[in-house]
């Protein structure tokens, strides 16, 4: 029964394909992603859907895929080629959003990919400032030992050691302060 759902998301989401390109809607594997139906993402691209294909305000599937915490979608998509550093038209990465939202192995399979560890949200966030005000320790650790700047700041002047003190997460403050954090 469950192949037989799939099957049926798959054709929908492939049916969609024309209309979304006649309508300017958002893309069908962005949609995919979006609905976390790894299946249907890997059909589309053998089919020659677009990896790197943008929503109107600039998500890509990648980028949806790891703010959902869809390792496996993320997976596919950057086996064929999805830009590990795309970014949205509100400056958030694939990256920034997976360190926010506590997805570790994501952030992982992103930094093995070159994924930039310091790149900027809009407020001036770090994957580090956006892991630590968010309790994330393991994440903080992996960031740090992968070349994430420590003292970086926000465009309010925050940085990752200050938010963590904010929030209380003992460990975090000790890992930032032991790594030279301010």
């Amino acid at each position: 029964m469950k192949h037989i759902f799939r099957l049926a998301a798959i054709l929908v989401i492939s049916a969609s394909v024309l209309t979304a390109q006649e309508k300017e809607e958002r893309p069908p594997i962005i949609e995919a992603a979006e609905k976390g139906l790894t299946d249907a993402v890997k059909t589309l691209l053998e089919k020659g859907a677009y990896p790197n294909a943008r929503d109107a305000k600039g998500y890509t599937a990648l980028i949806i895929a790891a703010d959902r915490g869809y390792t496996d979608i993320v997976k596919v998509l950057v086996a064929k080629g999805a830009h590990v550093n795309a970014k949205a038209e509100d400056d958030n990465t694939a990256i920034s959003l997976a360190a926010e939202r506590g997805h570790a192995d994501i952030v992982r399979i992103l930094v093995a990919n070159e994924a930039f560890v310091n790149t900027k949200t809009a407020d001036e966030s770090t994957p580090l400032i956006l892991a630590a005000k968010n309790g994330h320790t393991d994440i903080v650790k992996f960031l740090l030992a992968n070349g994430a700047y420590v003292n970086a700041k926000r465009s309010d002047g925050r940085t990752a050691l200050m938010l963590a003190s904010e929030k209380g997460f003992e460990e975090i403050i000790k890992i930032l302060a032991r790594a030279g954090g301010r």
